[in-house]
């Protein structure tokens, strides 16, 4: 029995997906990663692939190897090296001032003296909180 160990492949969310089948041979796939400037194929003989549109990422069951897993390593830095982020850094001060963060619903709740909420729901926003007081906010989008 063949001892199969999982590998991920994370796609930058500007690239586009197109996956080939060959007619003659069903077990080879082509995967070509595109965008404006580049494109890639990545080209696999078994047909143990899933690709997962959610997380936006390859994944790929093949034997252990260390080469292996040197080898997507290696691809997984070299796509994120054309991933370009905005930060933001969000931080206040006051005796009254309360940010809250639910991270299951990816709302974030801002209690700054009103008395009203003021929130805002994330969507494809990293959020991390540096302490009390300050906020770090990563997206593709400056908007």
């Amino acid at each position: 029995m063949k001892n199969l160990n999982t590998y991920i492949v994370n796609i930058p969310i500007t690239f586009n997906i197109i996956v080939f089948e060959n007619k003659k041979n069903k077990k080879n796939l082509t995967i070509t990663l595109y965008n404006k400037i580049q494109s890639f194929n990545l080209i696999n003989t078994v047909k143990n692939i899933k690709i997962d549109l959610e997380s936006y990422s390859i994944k790929i069951k093949v034997d252990y190897n260390l080469n292996n897993n040197i080898n997507f390593k290696q691809i997984n830095s070299f796509l994120k090296t054309f991933e370009s982020y905005f930060f933001i850094k969000i931080k206040f001060k006051g005796k009254g001032f309360k940010i809250k963060y639910n991270k299951k619903l990816k709302l974030i709740k801002f209690y700054f003296g009103r008395s009203h909420m003021t929130f805002f729901k994330l969507k494809k926003i990293k959020l991390k909180k540096i302490n009390k007081y300050k906020f770090f906010l990563r997206n593709f989008n400056y908007n």
